[in-house]
């Protein structure tokens, strides 16, 4: 199976698996969150162009793997969701964000599903967390059937020549990677077993607000 793996990224980044090509786009996003339409339009052109010019540069593949950066580095679950894709759907790994507070004697810290907005069918799901192990409560494995995938994913090369592209909503009931999955007919699937954590960080006070829901707030960034 012929895969090249894409990434957009604002710094250089190692890739971790031998013997498959990976294609970086260092293209700067001129848009934030705090304009969602300008955001997602921006992101859905930059990753288009990102698949374009990877198959370019590798015109035997057969497989498009996208690996946002924050999961670039987490090799054990990239072999995984490489070795339970079996060519005929678009299959996405399971995207976990543990969340901690700056004062974690406060709150318990865990571990949920943290792209609710790519992959809404797995809002809910969580880990449990103690202080020195993560822990499994109820975990579902295998792969589950969704809507859309998020962060990572693999899909057939011929998805995209059928003319299947990121995309933007109007209404923005999903992102540009919604707008790829329901342009296709193919099954969506999340790989339970290809676990990829990303690290959340809660100021105490707004936890406090979270809590009180009062305003969800969400500050990532990229784990040590």
């Amino acid at each position: 199976m012929k895969i090249v793996a894409v990434t957009i990224s604002k710094e250089p980044i190692d890739w971790p698996l031998q013997g498959i090509p990976h294609y970086v786009s260092y293209e700067s996003i001129h848009a934030t969150r705090n304009n969602p339409y300008r955001y997602v339009s921006e992101m859905a052109r930059i990753r288009n162009q990102a698949v374009k010019t990877a198959l370019e540069l590798y015109p035997m593949t057969e497989h498009v793997l996208v690996c946002d950066s924050y999961y670039v580095e987490q090799p054990a679950a990239l072999r995984q969701l490489i070795s339970d894709y079996n060519g005929e759907c678009l299959l996405g790994g399971a995207l976990w964000g543990l969340n901690r507070v700056t004062f974690p004697q406060v709150f318990k810290c865990q571990i949920e599903w943290c792209d609710t907005w790519s992959v809404p069918d797995c809002a809910g799901h969580r880990y449990s967390l103690d202080t020195h192990h993560y822990k499994t409560v109820n975990h579902r494995t295998g792969l589950w059937n969704v809507s859309s995938v998020g962060g990572v994913f693999i899909f057939p090369r011929q998805v995209w020549e059928v003319g299947t592209r990121f995309g933007m909503y109007e209404d923005l009931h999903g992102c540009e990677f919604n707008y790829f999955c329901e342009h296709t007919n193919l099954p969506k699937m999340v790989d339970f077993n290809a676990a990829f954590f990303r690290e959340t960080v809660y100021p105490a006070l707004k936890c406090l607000r979270v809590s009180l829901h009062l305003g969800r707030f969400r500050f990532w960034r990229k784990p040590a």
